[in-house]
């Protein structure tokens, strides 16, 4: 496959992706998101798949669009408020384990 070939099925996979999640979460408010577990690690892949394809798109090609960099600092910036949210939620609402002090 040719270089500009990958480039439009890198391309094609990170649109798909961003109108799945966008057909996803229409009409949604944040509190129904966020009671939906499927929901928010469906949204969470969609993102994955779009840092992963973002990635792999070529230098030349990132340079025909400036905003490009903006992109991928974004979907690295939501890939790592997810984990982060998700790292806090469950320490949350696990329980832990308790300290003991000693005098």
């Amino acid at each position: 496959m040719l270089p500009e070939e990958r480039d439009a099925a890198y391309l094609w996979d990170m649109l798909s992706a961003a109108r799945e999640v966008s057909d996803m979460l229409k009409g949604l408010t944040l509190e129904q998101f966020q009671a939906q577990r499927v929901l928010m690690r469906a949204t969470e892949r969609c993102i994955e798949i779009i840092g992963e394809a973002a990635r792999r798109v070529s230098s030349t090609t990132r340079q025909l669009q400036p905003e490009y960099h903006g992109l991928i600092s974004s979907v690295n910036e939501t890939y790592w408020l997810t984990n982060m949210a998700r790292s806090i939620t469950s320490f949350r609402t696990k329980p832990q384990p308790r300290m003991c002090l000693r005098s």
